[in-house]
C-alpha cells in the first residue's frame, strides 16, 4: 500500500503536485477556490431572486387574470338579470295590450320577499286593466294569510300582520298600479296562502277575488 500523494513513474516514486506546495501556496489555492465558491454562490443566489421576482410576477398576473374574469362573470350576469327583468316587463305590458278584458280590474301577479331570517316580509300586488279603458278606476284591496299555528287552522288579515293603518290597501289608476307593503307574521304560524280580495267603487262595483300559494308566491 501507498502511502496518500505518493505516485509510482517510470523511474521509481515521485510526489504529487499537491506535495510539492509550500504552505502559502496551498492557503492561496484555497482561498481562490473560496472565491470562485463564493463567486458560484452569489451567482446562484442572484437566478434564485430572479425567479423568485417571476414567480411573483405571474402568481400576481394570475390573481389579476382571476379578478378580471370574476369581474367579468359578475356584469355578465347583472346584464343577465337586466334582460330578464326587461323581458318580463315588455310581457307584462303585451299582457296587458293584448288582454280581451275591456272591464274590471285584474289580479296579475303577488310576490313576497323575506327579509332576512325573520318572520318579516315585503309584499308586492299588481294589478292591471285593458290598456283600452283610459278611465280612472278605483277602490280597495283586501289581503288575509291562511296558514297553520300550533297545530290549528288560522286566518289572519292584512290589519293583523301589517303596521300600516287601516285593514284595506287604496288603488286608483287606469292601466295598471303596483302596491307594496310590510307583514310580519307571528312566531310559529306556518302561511299556506294569500288570498286578494279587490273591491272597486262606483256605478258597476265589482269584487275580484284570487288565492295564490304562499310557497309559489315566495321570490
Amino acid at each position: 500500500m501507498l502511502a496518500a500523494g505518493i505516485t509510482i513513474g517510470a523511474g521509481g516514486y515521485y510526489l504529487s503536485e499537491r506535495e510539492h506546495e509550500t504552505r502559502d501556496q496551498q492557503v492561496t489555492r484555497l482561498q481562490m477556490e473560496r472565491k470562485s465558491l463564493l463567486r458560484d454562490n452569489q451567482q446562484l443566489g442572484q437566478e434564485n431572486d430572479d425567479l423568485k421576482a417571476r414567480v411573483a410576477i405571474l402568481e400576481r398576473s394570475k390573481q389579476i387574470d382571476s379578478k378580471a374574469y370574476a369581474d367579468l362573470d359578475s356584469y355578465l350576469k347583472q346584464l343577465q338579470g337586466e334582460i330578464l327583468e326587461l323581458r318580463e316587463e315588455v310581457a307584462f305590458y303585451r299582457g296587458i295590450v293584448s288582454s280581451n278584458e275591456t272591464k274590471g280590474v285584474l289580479i296579475h301577479t303577488f310576490i313576497v320577499e323575506r327579509e332576512g331570517t325573520t318572520d318579516a316580509y315585503r309584499y308586492s300586488l299588481v294589478l292591471t286593466r285593458n290598456m283600452r279603458n283610459d278611465r280612472l278606476v278605483s277602490g280597495t284591496v283586501n289581503l288575509s294569510v291562511s296558514g297553520e299555528m300550533h297545530g290549528d287552522l288560522k286566518q289572519l288579515s292584512l290589519n293583523e300582520v301589517s303596521s300600516s293603518d287601516g285593514s284595506a290597501l287604496k288603488f286608483k289608476f287606469k292601466h295598471f298600479q303596483r302596491l307594496e307593503g310590510r307583514m310580519t307574521l307571528p312566531k310559529g304560524f306556518v302561511p299556506h296562502r294569500v288570498v286578494v280580495n279587490v273591491q272597486t267603487r262606483g256605478g258597476r262595483r265589482t269584487d275580484v277575488e284570487k288565492a295564490f300559494d304562499w310557497s309559489r308566491a315566495v321570490g
